[in-house]
């Protein structure tokens, strides 16, 4: 909630897109922001369209389920200048359904992690490895690793 009213407030971003499928959280966050130039939508965000069953704000089942997840890809975004991931766990999966966003925007992305991308996904045994997509696009990026208990990673395009 703090990076979106600050967003809202102080960066001058036109417009934000928060994907959040715990319509507790957007119930809260409508509570306590100005929505005017928020679009909040209620579902997950994955690597691809697929059904896969959720919990609160874990996802249970990335393959099969009740609840539609969709790329950030799919909805051609054509101005981003900033991509925010805390989703506890597949941020890499988040990640790869923004490529091509990312090769078209160049935006600073910002991800939220800590253990449980370790703990929950067998491709990353390293913080790094949640960027390895971005970095393997060699359209200029620069990664910043963050340490301690809840780190915050940054990928920063080089001007």
């Amino acid at each position: 909630m703090v990076v979106i009213q600050g967003a809202v407030q102080v960066s001058g971003f036109q417009h934000i897109h928060a994907f959040e499928m715990d319509s507790n959280f957007i119930t809260s966050f409508a509570k306590n922001i100005a929505l005017s130039n928020v679009s909040f939508y209620n579902f997950p965000v994955y690597s691809h369209e697929t059904n896969m069953t959720v919990h609160g704000k874990f996802i249970l089942n990335p393959i099969s389920g009740e609840t539609t997840a969709y790329a950030i890809d799919q909805f051609m975004f054509d101005d981003v200048d900033f991509i925010k991931i805390d989703c506890d766990g597949p941020d890499r999966l988040v990640l790869q359904g923004c490529l091509e966003t990312i090769k078209r925007c160049k935006p600073v992305i910002h991800i939220e992690g800590g253990n449980l991308q370790i703990q929950r996904d067998n491709n990353v045994n390293k913080p790094l490895d949640i960027f390895q997509s971005v970095l393997d696009l060699n359209i200029g990026y620069d990664a910043v690793i963050g340490t301690g208990h809840n780190p915050m990673h940054i990928l920063f395009p080089r001007t």
